[in-house]
């Protein structure tokens, strides 16, 4: 009889556990460090973020990452859109951290459609997604609420989010998790920098410490696995 293991092997509890202790540190320093934490943390959030997605597109270029091209792109056309409306009204220093948001996610779709013929295949739910990130987009330049914007502008970024979230849960391997530990940190870095911490200013950073924080986890843990019963298999 043979059973298939359900539980956490040692590297991946290994894995998950550096992460979260390391995820924990981050945080303790962001909360009770010096508030705000200086301003060349902003660099260093941008660093990071061109960091982890300069990892994910080497993932993809040596086939131990299998990107969902939508959720890429979006996660790059959003913020161009926020550079593109920061230009229009005085950009100050925050529209090159904006647009290091963006660049990375653009970059990795790049090589992606490049590389892997597989990226640019669309399903149904994928597409259902995009078109609600799409929808939220709008909304968030409809609206002249900052507080609405913000609201709208995450949820684009969730439905956005969303096919990578099932594929990461589903298929870790398909993933490159220290991508997103890396932009974990380039989120509280980028958090950390806020001044007033109400939900206009701090709210999408907060939001995208969350995202790859779970998004680190799925990748990093086949927890799909656990969820399924064992199975024997009866010698005849």
């Amino acid at each position: 009889m043979t059973h298939h293991d359900t539980t956490l092997t040692e590297p991946d509890l290994r894995v998950v556990g550096v992460g979260a202790l390391t995820i924990g540190a981050g945080v303790a320093l962001v909360v009770w460090g010096p508030q705000p934490l200086p301003l060349w943390c902003a660099a260093m959030a941008m660093a990071l973020r061109l960091t982890s997605s300069g990892q994910y597109a080497v993932a993809v270029v040596r086939r131990r990452a299998r990107p969902n091209i939508v959720t890429w792109f979006l996660w790059g056309l959003t913020p161009m859109i926020a550079v593109a409306a920061q230009l229009d009204d005085q950009p100050g220093p925050e529209v090159f951290v904006t647009f290091v948001l963006g660049l990375g996610p653009l970059i990795v779709t790049a090589v992606a459609l490049c590389t892997d013929r597989s990226a640019s295949r669309l399903t149904p739910f994928t597409l259902l997604c995009a078109g609600a990130a799409l929808v939220g987009i709008v909304l968030w330049q409809l609206t002249d609420r900052p507080a609405l914007a913000i609201a709208f502008c995450i949820l684009a970024d969730v439905f956005a989010t969303l096919p990578t979230l099932r594929k990461a849960y589903a298929d870790p391997a398909s993933e490159y998790a220290p991508s997103y530990l890396v932009s974990v940190f380039a989120a509280l870095a980028a958090f950390g920098v806020v001044e007033h911490r109400d939900f206009t200013a701090a709210g999408f950073p907060l939001y995208l410490f969350l995202i790859d924080a779970v998004l680190f986890v799925f990748a990093a843990a086949p927890l799909a696995r656990l969820g399924r019963p064992a199975r024997s298999r009866h010698a005849p």
